[in-house]
């Protein structure tokens, strides 16, 4: 296979999904599209790591876009053959409480009928946010439904690290947001700015952006249409 190319089959009744070595802000897009394509009538889905030894922001951003678009066909999400670096990575993001977590393939067969249904089933959450710095640059994924009925505490417990100066908002997987939510998104923007950080957020629908404009929550965020014009700060959206 292409380094840069998943490998999509059927197994056992899953979509099997061999991800290439690295996903990053610059082949996203190609890997995204030939996944999310193969991805139609599929409850099961599983997301094959055994090939992939670098994983960037861009990278848990895909994981993320996958698991709601599964999700909101009612089907469920599980990363297998995930190395020990990673699964210390996922962990360290509380990804684990989001997708089941085999690190062998075997494993997942162990696991695949009852008791993998189940654990699936505990990884649904309604409002997720992970963050991990890169290249001294700070990514932030926001994704699901930002409103009162979920918990943002996550929102509230991040805190700026010093020395980084750009923090990068992903919103392309953001369903709602309603006022208790732009609060929370206010503060945690207002956090950065306070401590000399600059945000950019990208990738939110219309919806969503008009909504975190008319509730205020915009004052110390600009927005761009992806992630290369936030990094570059080119063509920011007009409010």
């Amino acid at each position: 296979m292409n380094d840069d190319t998943p490998v999509v089959e059927k197994r056992s009744g899953y979509l099997w999904i061999t991800l290439p070595d690295a996903v990053s802000m610059y082949n996203s897009k190609a890997v995204e599209q030939a996944v999310l394509s193969q991805i139609t009538d599929t409850k099961s889905v599983v997301l094959d790591l055994s090939k992939t030894n670098n994983i960037f922001s861009a990278g848990l951003g895909l994981f993320i876009k996958i698991r709601k678009h599964v999700f909101e066909k009612s089907g469920t999400v599980c990363l297998v053959n995930v190395s020990a670096k990673h699964s210390e990575l996922f962990t360290s993001l509380k990804l684990d409480k989001v997708f089941p977590i085999f690190s062998t393939d075997v494993e997942f067969e162990i696991y695949q009928n009852d008791v993998w249904q189940q654990k699936c089933a505990e990884k649904q959450s309604g409002f997720i946010l992970v963050s991990q710095i890169e290249k001294k640059i700070y990514h932030i994924h926001l994704s699901g439904q930002m409103t009162c009925d979920n918990d943002l505490t996550p929102c509230d417990v991040f805190r700026p690290q010093a020395g980084i100066g750009l923090y990068l908002i992903n919103l392309s997987n953001l369903e709602l947001i309603d006022m208790q939510g732009a609060i929370a998104f206010r503060e945690l923007t207002f956090r950065i700015s306070g401590g000399g950080g600059i945000c950019r957020g990208f990738g939110a629908s219309e919806k969503i952006h008009d909504t975190i404009c008319l509730l205020g929550a915009d004052g110390y965020t600009s927005f761009y249409n992806d992630e290369q014009s936030a990094f570059n700060g080119n063509n920011p959206i007009i409010s």
